[in-house]
């Protein structure tokens, strides 16, 4: 890369996006991708990467959670068997040919970074992540794709490292301008007990965050990664960093793009501190 395009890709603000496995498939159904949001989402990356440093990653959904949770993959490397993580990683391997090859199909150049091979845990929590891939990606032009992944964990033999973990990790050393999670609703939804009603919850702050752990419905399909409550713990740490978050619907035509400019449509906000 020349001195003046280089220049130019530092300029960039850096984003990340999440593509949820909840948006991307059909959950409740094991290994059925949702074509027509992953190239909604495809098709508005295609309109935007050359803009901003993006870094993407995508969930198991429908794919990767009910492999691992017959495999008991989460409960480390003593309740699953070697077998088991070959499957679960096949898994997330299939749906990640699938999101690549839209992605390459709307002229996006996704190069995917797989976790397994560039991090390592102890009990569940990251202690080595290599960003030379990333960084390198950025350099040529190209957009890294990571997703949800096991990684060998010195503890448990394994873990499971979700979206929220490994964006978690990334923010303390690449530290973006926003985060993007894209799913498969307008944002997180909650029985206000005020109203007695569900509704979306606009925005998550340090002043409603208990109240709206403790009222946040989580969903009813598999998801071996913690589940709403989970992600919502992680994003909140990440804002703590002065980092906008938005948790957007990706089936909706315009929202991803909205959220990545910074300006969604509709969304539930995350910020620490107000």
């Amino acid at each position: 890369m020349s001195p003046v395009l280089e220049l130019t890709e530092n300029s960039k603000e850096t984003i990340f996006v999440k593509l949820g496995g909840s948006a991307i498939t059909h959950k409740e159904k094991e290994f059925q991708e949702n074509l027509s949001v992953i190239d909604l989402s495809s098709s508005q990356i295609s309109e935007l990467y050359e803009d901003f440093k993006l870094i993407l990653a995508h969930g198991g959904g429908g794919f990767a959670h009910p492999v691992a949770e017959k495999h008991n993959v989460s409960k480390g490397i003593e309740k699953c068997k070697p077998i088991g993580l070959a499957k679960t990683r096949s898994a997330l391997q299939n749906l990640n040919s699938i999101v690549v090859k839209s992605l390459i199909s709307h002229k996006v150049p996704a190069i995917t970074i797989s976790p397994y091979s560039c991090s390592k845990m102890e009990n569940g929590r990251f202690t080595e992540f290599n960003l030379s891939p990333i960084h390198k990606s950025h350099k040529i032009g190209a957009v890294p794709l990571l997703h949800g992944d096991i990684v060998y964990d010195s503890v448990k033999g394994c873990s499971i490292a979700s979206t929220e973990m490994i964006f978690s990790h990334l923010s303390t050393r690449i530290t973006p301008k926003r985060i993007v999670i894209g799913t498969n609703v307008d944002g997180v939804f909650w029985n206000n007990p005020d109203s007695g009603k569900r509704e979306l919850v606009e925005e998550i702050n340090s002043g409603n965050l208990a109240e709206v752990l403790s009222a946040v419905e989580e969903s009813k399909t598999s998801d071996v990664t913690g589940g709403m409550r989970h992600k919502i713990e992680e994003l909140y740490n990440i804002s703590k960093h002065n980092i906008e978050i938005f948790i957007v619907n990706l089936s909706k035509k315009n929202y991803l793009s909205g959220a990545i400019l910074g300006k969604p449509e509709l969304s539930t906000r995350i910020k620490a501190g107000e």
